[in-house]
Formats: structure tokens, C-alpha cells, sequence
């Protein structure tokens, strides 16, 4: 039985209201929910897998209403939650979509036989049109029955085209993210990569692909030394060891690539199994440049993560033989900022291995940010205004002390001027001299006030010629005083 897919008068009227909104306040929603609002405004008839994205926004925003300014009345309403609400369909189109994912599931169960499970990927595929399609890998890479060989198979559908994979995973096996690596660097048609949230452990190494490199402000990147679950003798434990070792050599020259870090170092990271924030990952180069995050509610808490991990360990026993080229396997994250983890998937097992633990089904891929604005977050802005602040004060600093030194050079160049003037008078002065046959006149001391009338008499007394008469008409009175008094 069809499904009816055209939205609602309703939610074409909170669609419309929410494009209003956006214009007015110039916030809320992506470009992505603004293509997606004109559809449900137009009343256009949607796709299935839309639908079920439709669904898995609402699902992952349902906190959104409890944040100030997204109900009448509140300040700051419309808030930027409450926008991108109304651009999905609002409160309508939360209702419709998931009666809708409902019938489609009644119907896919209806058309399947009873033993043909659901088909599942660890990753989606969305044309976003003019010539560009998003692939969102949201989850474990290779979980699910879907490896490389299924993603190679789409990825090579989009040649020509620019991609946008957007990324927020736990990591997941090497041997499968490598192949994933190498085919998304030989692509043709570019490639940007967006860490959404998390691009932990091989979900890192995929993410080096790209070129650029966007991180979300509120993202995080972790590397660390590959590992798996095995049993067998010590020999096998051994080549397991060594392939290990292998690998990493691989993982360290895709990081060495992007970042053009030492290979000691970035191998030292992984041995302490490292986590970056934007910041610290653009400042090494793991990253280009940061944009604006969006808010996401966790889909897991770290104490149900880590049961998933205990289960699937524990269905390892120590009889069961280690396959010959086991999966290699990131471990589950333990954070809150990241999302709930798929449940690791186990090696190819021999007859006497117990069944792996069931397989999870995969979360709907969040809805990207639309465009690669590359918004510097506020840890970036302090660091560089702190760096502008000191270059300023440097450049400063160095056009006052050129000032100085022009001044400097400008007396000096006077001073020697002034000393070679007069050089050349006291060389005229000479020459005059001689020339009239006259000795240079002598120095005659000048007399300060403390000097008492003895020591004037005593100077006019050993003096001759000019120099006397001079002393005696510059201290007559004195003279005559200290004579009178003295009765000489």
C-alpha cells in the first residue's frame, strides 16, 4: 500500500512562517532545513529517506522547546531552536513524519520475506543539488554488514561531483576505513570534510581525507594505537601484535600527510591515545579551519556504552581460534560529548565461536550545517587578537625606535658638521694670526663672586700686561679696598 508523502496545509503554513523568521532575525535552521521548508511550503511530495530524516530532526530536538525564547512570550523569541523547528514543519510536521516513518515500516515488513532482515549502511547519501552530495557517516565504520565495498560502490557513482562528508563516529574498523580513505583521496570532483561532532580513532584517518578540513567549534577528534579481540597461542598473539604494528605505520603516514607532523610524534599521540578540540587540531594541522558547532543531545550515556562494549567481550572465549586476518576494531568512546556507539563487530569467528552480540541499527544521520562557512570560534578570536595585540605593540615599539634613531642620526650628522665648521674657523683664525705675526691670545680665567678680594689681589698681583689691566678694570674697587685695607 502507498504511503501518502505531501505535507500538510499546516505544515506548509509553519514552514512558511519559519523562511519568514529567518529572514527577519537572520538565524535558525541550515541552508539544508531552508531548501527543505520551501518543499514542505510548496507542498511537494518527499522522499521516503527524507521523511525518515525529517523524523530523526524532530527525535533529536525535541530538547530544543525547553530552551529560552522558543515559546510566545519568552525573551528572545523566536529563538534560532524554534526557526529551524517551524523550517522542518513545526509541531505538524512532527506528527506527520512519524506517522509516516510508521507506515513505511509496516509496509517494508509486509513486503520482506521472514527471513530477509533490513538492509542498513553506516552511512547516507544526500544530492544536495548543483552538482554536490553529502555523505553523512554517522556512525561505526563498517558496522552493520555494510564495509568499504558498498561505499566504494556509491562513492563511484558521484564522479564529477563535490562532496560534503560530514562526520560524527566512534571509528570503527582500520582495514575497511582504509580502503574508505583511499578512495574518497583518488575522488575527482572535490572532497570537504565537516567534523560535526566526533571523528574518533579511524573515523579520524577517514577525516584526513578531505581538502579542507572543517571542524565544528564544539567537536572533537581522538587518535590512538589500533587494536583488536583475538584468542589463540602465544604465536598468533605475536603476528597479531606485529600486524598491529603494521597498521599503525599506515594511520601515523595518513596523519603525517594531512598534518606534515613528525611520524615520532603524531606516533607518540596515538600511544597516549590523544583528543583535540578544534582549536588544538587546526593548530596542528589535523584541521584547516573551525565553524560554527551545532547543539546535539546525546543519544547514550557512557555506563550503556560500556555495557555494549562488556557484551561483546564477553562473547570472546579463550578456545575460540583467531581468524587469519582478524577485524581490527576502535574501542567504544567513553564521553559524553560523543554519540552512542554501535556495538563493535566481531571477527570472522570458526565454527565453535559463539554468535556476536546482535546488531544495532543504525541512527538517522543528522542533518548537516548547509554550507562550509568557516566561522572562527571565540578560543580562535582570543588567540589571535592576543597575537595581533603583540604584533601591534612590536611594530610599535620598532617604528618609535626608528624614530629615535632618525633623530640620533640627524644630530650626529649635525654635530660633525658643526665640529668641522669650526675646524675650518679655528684653521682661518691661525692663519690670520700669522699673518699679522701674533701669538693666540691667552685664556683669562673668569673670576666667580665667591672669590675673595685676597685671591684677586693675589691674581692681578702675579699677572702682566693686558691680562693685568684687565683683572684691574674688572675688580678696581676691590683692589683698591683690599690695598686700602691692607695699607700697602
Amino acid at each position: 500500500m502507498a504511503v501518502e508523502l505531501q505535507p500538510t496545509e499546516a505544515m506548509a503554513e509553519e514552514a512558511e512562517r519559519g523562511l519568514a523568521w529567518r529572514e527577519e532575525f537572520n538565524r535558525g535552521g541550515t541552508a539544508v532545513g531552508v531548501a527543505r521548508a520551501r518543499d514542505i511550503k510548496n507542498r511537494k511530495n518527499l522522499s521516503e529517506d527524507t521523511v525518515r530524516r525529517m523524523k530523526s530532526y524532530f527525535a533529536r530536538h525535541e530538547v530544543d522547546k525547553e530552551a529560552e525564547g522558543f515559546s510566545p512570550g519568552e525573551d528572545g523569541y523566536p529563538s534560532a531552536g524554534r526557526i529551524a523547528w517551524a523550517l522542518w514543519g513545526g509541531d505538524p510536521g512532527q506528527s506527520w513524519a512519524n506517522e509516516r516513518v510508521r507506515q513505511l515500516d509496516n509496509n517494508d515488513s509486509q513486503n520482506k520475506p521472514m527471513n530477509q532482515q533490513p538492509t542498513h549502511k553506516f552511512y547516507a547519501l544526500e544530492k544536495t543539488g548543483d552538482g554536490e552530495t553529502t555523505i553523512h557517516l554517522y556512525d561505526e565504520v563498517g558496522a552493520f554488514g555494510a564495509g568499504s565495498k558498498d561505499f566504494l560502490a556509491d562513492l563511484g557513482k558521484l564522479d564529477g561531483q563535490h562532496i560534503h562528508l560530514r562526520i560524527n563516529s566512534p571509528g570503527g574498523s582500520v582495514i575497511e576505513g582504509t580502503a574508505i580513505y583511499n578512495a574518497l583521496r583518488r575522488h575527482q570532483g572535490g572532497l570537504t570534510v565537516h567534523i560535526d561532532a566526533l571523528a574518533a580513532s579511524m573515523a579520524s584517518v577517514i577525516a584526513m581525507s578531505g581538502n579542507p578540513v572543517y571542524m565544528a567549534d564544539n567537536a572533537l577528534m581522538m587518535i590512538h594505537n589500533p587494536w583488536t579481540v583475538s584468542a589463540g597461542d602465544s604465536d598468533q598473539l605475536r603476528r597479531e601484535a606485529d600486524l598491529l604494528d603494521k597498521l599503525k605505520s599506515t594511520l601515523v603516514n595518513a596523519y603525517k600527510r594531512k598534518s606534515g607532523m613528525d611520524e615520532e610524534e603524531i606516533a607518540d599521540m596515538m600511544d597516549k591515545e590523544t583528543w583535540l578540540d578544534a582549536v588544538e587540531a587546526v593548530a596542528l594541522g589535523f584541521a584547516d579551519a573551525i565553524e560554527e558547532g551545532v547543539a546535539a543531545a546525546a543519544t547514550a550515556t557512557p555506563e550503556q556504552l560500556r555495557a555494549r562494549f562488556d557484551t561483546f567481550a564477553k562473547g570472546m572465549t579463550a578456545e575460540t581460534p583467531a581468524p587469519e586476518a582478524p577485524e581490527v576494531q576502535a574501542p567504544a568512546i567513553e564521553t559524553d560529548s560523543a554519540p552512542a556507539a554501535a556495538q563493535p563487530e566481531a571477527p570472522a569467528a570458526s565454527e565453535n565461536a559463539p554468535a556476536a552480540s546482535p546488531e544495532q541499527e543504525a541512527p538517522a544521520a543528522e542533518e548537516p550545517p548547509a554550507e562550509p562557512q568557516a566561522k572562527v570560534s571565540t578560543a580562535v578570536d582570543a588567540i589571535l587578537a592576543k597575537y595581533n595585540d603583540a604584533l601591534a605593540e612590536r611594530d610599535a615599539a620598532l617604528a618609535e625606535s626608528s624614530a629615535y634613531r632618525s633623530k640620533f642620526e640627524a644630530l650626529s650628522t649635525e654635530v660633525e658638521n658643526l665640529r668641522a665648521s669650526l675646524a675650518k674657523d679655528r684653521e682661518d683664525l691661525e692663519r690670520l694670526q700669522r699673518s699679522f705675526a701674533l701669538a693666540p691670545a691667552r685664556e683669562i680665567p673668569e673670576i666667580t663672586e665667591a672669590e675673595t678680594a685676597a685671591s684677586i689681589w693675589d691674581q692681578w698681583k702675579n699677572s702682566t700686561g693686558a691680562e693685568k689691566t684687565k683683572i684691574f678694570r674688572a675688580h678696581r674697587k676691590t683692589l683698591e679696598a683690599f690695598e686700602r685695607s691692607q695699607k700697602i
